[in-house]
Formats: structure tokens, sequence, C-alpha cells
């Protein structure tokens, strides 16, 4: 699937599968039109929900443009797809970008939640009984349709 970044950037997304330890992760990659990977998702899911491992624009110059958006409303995608409805994983307020991760994931209605002493986490459920628009949160990034 291609999309266009907030500067009109032309990328895509591949879905790939990872293993590592005996564990099997899917991982949405985000890349540029010369392949080149510029962001990342890694998740797994289980029977009724999922662990979002990790989210990352990796190229700086991709940063704020789209990117993130697009790897977490198709990962939602998917899960609404698997009639997985809930989300949760680590969340680090003290990492690198720990306040633009708090931004980012309250706008696309994720809840942070310290759930032990000084550890956090980001929750959400998906209410199946909607349709994907209503589950997930849409901001300005433009789309291209390949049609």
């Amino acid at each position: 699937m291609f999309f266009r970044t907030k500067d009109e950037r032309l990328f895509f997304l591949t879905k790939e599968t990872e293993e590592r330890n005996e564990q099997c992760f899917d991982v949405l990659i985000a890349r540029d039109i010369d392949f080149n990977e510029i962001g990342f998702l890694k998740y797994k899911v289980g029977k009724d929900k999922a662990y979002l491992y990790n989210i990352q624009v990796t190229e700086e110059n991709y940063l704020n443009k789209g990117v993130g958006h697009h790897l977490i409303s198709e990962f939602e995608k998917d899960l609404i797809d698997r009639k997985v409805d809930f989300i949760n994983g680590k969340y680090y307020p003290e990492g690198i970008g720990g306040s633009f991760a708090k931004s980012f994931y309250e706008r696309h209605g994720y809840k942070i939640e310290c759930y032990g002493q000084g550890d956090w986490e980001v929750v959400k459920y998906l209410d199946l009984s909607l349709d994907i628009k209503s589950n997930v949160k849409e901001e300005k990034a433009p789309t291209f349709n390949e049609n």
C-alpha cells in the first residue's frame, strides 16, 4: 500500500514476519521509493490481544510527516481484520522521545497507564462492532491510491 507524507513524499508499507528466540513477530516496515527502511512497527498477536513491541520512524527527515500515523493505523486495521480488540505495550516516559511518544499515542486513542512501581504501558481497546474508520484515528496525512 502506498502513502504520501505530509510533505508529499511517496512511501509504502510491507508486512513481514520476524523469528527470534523461537518467537514469531509481525513487522510493518515503511520504505521510501528507493526501498530504504524509514520506519517500522513490531508486534505480536495472541488469541484476543496484541502486544506492541516497538514503533519507530528511523529516518529523521521523515519524523512528523505521517509515517508513524500510517504504521499504527495499518497495525490497528490488521488487528480488526483478525478480530483482536485489545492492544498493550511498554511505555518508557524517560526514554528517547518520551514526551513526543506520549502525545503520539494519545492522538491515536491510546491510554498511558502505570501498573507498578514506575512501570508504564500503552493500552487501547478496539470496538470490533464498529467499522475500521470508527476505530482508527485519522490525521491529515494524505494517501495515494494505486488505482
